[in-house]
């Protein structure tokens, strides 16, 4: 990091002493997912959803079916950003909850920021039935707000629609999903 101003060489310390603590967030979300049937079923879920809505809008804009749009992937820091998360949307006592991370990479960010919420809900109607998966799952305010309300509100929405559809199992008794 030599030739960087004192107060950009400050920052960059900063941030490679924190490098290791985001690389063990990361393994601890796979490891998470290696040994928790649930949470691994709700991540193949979320990722189900998100592949079918991004397949849907991309046929939208080219003028194709769905299934003849190439398969959507992340990118490795959309995918780095939910394993990041797993664990403290996972885990109810983790002190992984008193951490915010920001994310603004925008509009791929939305879509880090809208597959970890569809996590999220998925996991909650996995984890109880009735009133104990139903409720709020996700209040969306910062990362979407910053696109233009069409997309903001078309991306959301068109995720709902797609979760019920990639997991009929959450409708057997449990909670619908619903956004507004």
């Amino acid at each position: 990091m030599t030739g960087l101003a004192p107060r950009r060489l400050k920052t960059g310390q900063a941030l490679l002493e924190n490098v290791d603590t985001a690389g063990s967030r990361i393994r601890d979300g796979i490891d998470l997912l290696k040994r928790d049937t649930v949470a691994r079923e709700a991540f193949g879920l979320m990722n189900t959803a998100m592949a079918m809505a991004n397949r849907r809008r991309e046929a939208v804009i080219q003028k194709k079916l769905p299934g003849d749009v190439d398969p959507p992937t992340w990118r490795p820091f959309q995918l780095a950003f939910v394993l990041l998360n797993l664990v403290g949307v996972t885990d109810r006592n983790s002190g992984e909850r008193e951490i915010v991370d920001l994310l603004f990479f925008r509009p791929a960010a939305a879509r880090a920021y809208l597959g970890l919420a569809a996590y999220a809900i998925v996991l909650r109607r996995l984890r109880g039935s009735g009133v104990l998966g139903a409720g709020i799952s996700v209040i969306m305010r910062y990362t979407l707000r910053l696109l233009t309300p069409l997309v903001s509100s078309a991306r959301s929405n068109s995720c709902g629609p797609m979760m019920t559809m990639a997991g009929r199992r959450l409708a057997n008794g449990r909670s619908r999903l619903d956004s507004g």
